[in-house]
């Protein structure tokens, strides 16, 4: 209930100080978000759904550790696949062009298009 009270908030602020609208869209997504989860613990107060929810929250809670173990194997291949396929760069004053590894941050920025856009080329994203 705090963190979508603190989006939320966070989200107002932004909209009024007139920050980028990647910064604005995407504390919105969040506010939203923890906002619609935030009503699974209002409607526990019924008991038709009072053990859905109690259900629902057993269940995320016994998938964290598979969650985790899919989420660092997904990285690793992330990270090995990204920097094998990473094309050579231009040479110019601060890099000869010969590295072939990219960093962590572009890998999972790269994981991240991937599993959303089920696409690696993130220049053509940022075109349109």
């Amino acid at each position: 209930q705090c963190l979508a009270l603190l989006t939320a908030s966070s989200f107002a602020i932004a909209e009024v100080m007139n920050l980028s609208r990647d910064v604005v869209v995407h504390l919105s997504a969040a506010a939203l978000l923890l906002n619609w989860l935030g009503i699974l613990y209002y409607v526990r107060v019924f008991e038709k759904f009072a053990w859905i929810v109690h259900v629902l929250l057993r269940v995320v809670t016994g998938l964290i550790p598979f969650l985790t173990v899919v989420l660092g194997t997904l990285l690793a291949f992330t990270f090995s696949f990204r920097s094998l396929h990473k094309p050579e760069s231009l040479p110019d004053d601060f890099d000869d062009g010969s590295r072939q590894f990219t960093s962590p941050f572009m890998s999972l920025k790269s994981m991240f298009l991937a599993g959303i856009f089920v696409s690696f080329d993130d220049e053509t994203l940022d075109e349109t």
